[in-house]
């Protein structure tokens, strides 16, 4: 099995991992961060059956029972808690506009694509977190009634 290391060198792969996590620190400094949150990402996907907190810092969103993982996304059925309904707008709007994006004909489909990831953006910026330890989140959207998805940000 060939992996990127031997294609592309040790060096490059470094280069590409600290710019995919946006992040200007050496990768030194990052590693004990990255292997305790990837603890707690194991321990949070081994809570399957079991409902499992979204936070906005200390407010509580709502709990996910995790379902599924598609590549990059953990998928799972979610309960709003009260505190949700002062974000529901964002999410609601996150998902009118992917209906525009997935309707949009070819002429329209930049600015509404645009328009949808502005709004996915606004999400993001919340600083949801899942689980206990709270691991952080991102893209965190609806997929349908009750059905979410999200990527870990690791």
């Amino acid at each position: 099995m060939i992996d990127a290391t031997s294609v592309a060198g040790a060096d490059h792969t470094v280069q590409w991992r600290a710019a995919a996590q946006h992040a200007p620190a050496p990768v030194a400094l990052r590693a004990p961060v990255r292997r305790r949150a990837v603890s707690a990402v194991k321990a949070v996907r081994d809570e399957v059956a079991e409902r499992v907190p979204v936070r906005r810092g200390p407010e509580l969103l709502g709990w996910i029972r995790l379902t599924d993982q598609d590549n990059f996304w953990t998928i799972g059925v979610f309960e709003p808690a009260a505190c949700f309904e002062l974000y529901r707008p964002l999410f609601e709007r996150e998902r009118e506009l992917w209906r525009r994006v997935d309707e949009a004909s070819d002429a329209d489909y930049c600015a509404a694509s645009d328009e949808w990831h502005d709004a996915l953006e606004r999400i993001n910026d919340l600083g949801l977190s899942v689980g206990e330890p709270g691991v952080p989140v991102r893209d965190f959207k609806f997929t349908g009634v009750g059905r979410v998805e999200f990527k870990w940000e690791l």
